[in-house]
């Protein structure tokens, strides 16, 4: 129950760390590296983006490459694998018969983020 508290406790101290960089600096730096980093994937594995630039904020689509079937069932399995094989955390759902990564930006990321995925799904 103790875990119940931990994001309330919290609060006070994410809204002090946003402010102290501004939510727009906030803000325009997440969605570039969003943008940067779902291109690196796009071209990276020969993809799709799921969406124009201006239709973005912190997070993108991109199909995953290669030869899967495209169900839930298979990118859960790719999901746990790039977890425990690479370390690498990600969601991937299946729609439009593709699969798709949804690859976040955060504060705490950087585009070697995107390039160690990038690796890591080519490996699988």
């Amino acid at each position: 129950m103790a875990g119940a508290f931990a994001a309330y406790l919290s609060v006070e101290e994410a809204i002090a760390f946003r402010a102290r960089f501004g939510e727009a600096r906030v803000r325009d730096y997440c969605h570039a590296l969003a943008w940067q980093g779902t291109n690196l994937l796009r071209e990276s594995w020969g993809g799709m983006l799921g969406s124009v630039e201006a239709g973005m904020t912190f997070m993108g689509t991109v199909s995953l490459p290669g030869d899967h079937k495209p169900d839930q069932a298979t990118a859960d399995g790719l999901r746990k694998r790039l977890r425990d094989e690479h370390d690498v955390e990600v969601e991937i759902k299946a729609f439009d018969n593709r699969l798709w990564v949804r690859a976040c930006a955060y504060l705490y990321n950087d585009i070697s983020d995107f390039e160690r995925l990038a690796a890591a799904a080519k490996a699988l």
